[in-house]
């Protein structure tokens, strides 16, 4: 198989382990200082996560919000605002 086409993106990111593509072509991943960020967008660090805060999984909301599931010790579902704000959910 030829990986030549493969296209390397994104850079700067900080376990980067949940992807996701949208129907428009934005691809979003989890970061472990901004909790989901846009490929090519700005960087914004989380306001209000825990210091244990370990993202992992994220979930995109139709309103542009995420879900996103934190793999350090304080655990749950936390909620990203689009103002950067990590609330907890679960």
């Amino acid at each position: 198989m030829d990986i030549s086409p493969i296209e390397v993106i994104g850079q700067d990111l900080k376990r980067p382990e949940s992807v996701l593509a949208t129907a428009s072509g934005a691809i979003y991943v989890s970061d472990l200082e901004c909790g989901a960020i846009r490929i090519g967008g700005a960087r914004h660090p989380m306001i209000g996560a825990p210091a244990d805060f370990v993202p992992n999984g994220i979930a995109l909301l139709p309103n542009g919000e995420f879900l996103i599931a934190n793999i350090g010790p304080s655990g749950g579902v936390w909620k990203l605002t689009p103002d950067h704000r990590i609330e907890p959910v679960l």
